[in-house]
């Protein structure tokens, strides 16, 4: 009986190291992300993510799917930019979603949507 108590005192403690250890990494990303998002400004030279993040993971031109797909819905926006998709590496994974303006090739919005 008494080993019984400690097996599930162990697998108790073990699940709540565990979801512990979840919480912590998630809130540690997330500081990290937000880090990112606020380097990234409207007006960021377009040049400058693709330094930073590389080749896009996908690129929508067409207004009905970045509707569809991307996380803003704003019909101004959408009509005036490119969304592009980057991957960002880190637990939880993202994308790093960038609107880019067709007129001057600058950083319309950034903003994030998750996998």
């Amino acid at each position: 009986m008494k080993n019984a108590v400690l097996i599930i005192a162990a697998i108790i403690l073990t699940i709540a190291a565990v979801l512990f250890s979840l919480d912590y990494v998630y809130t540690r990303s997330a500081a990290s992300f937000a880090l990112v998002l606020n380097e990234l400004p409207p007006g960021t030279p377009f040049e400058e993510i693709e330094k930073r993040f590389g080749e896009p993971s996908q690129h929508f031109t067409e207004s009905d799917l970045m509707i569809e797909w991307g996380p803003l819905k704003d019909p101004e926006l959408i009509k005036e930019t490119d969304l592009y998709y980057y991957f960002y590496r880190s637990i939880p994974y993202r994308y790093i979603c960038v609107y880019r303006d067709k007129k001057t090739g600058r950083v319309s919005r950034v903003t994030w949507k998750p996998m």
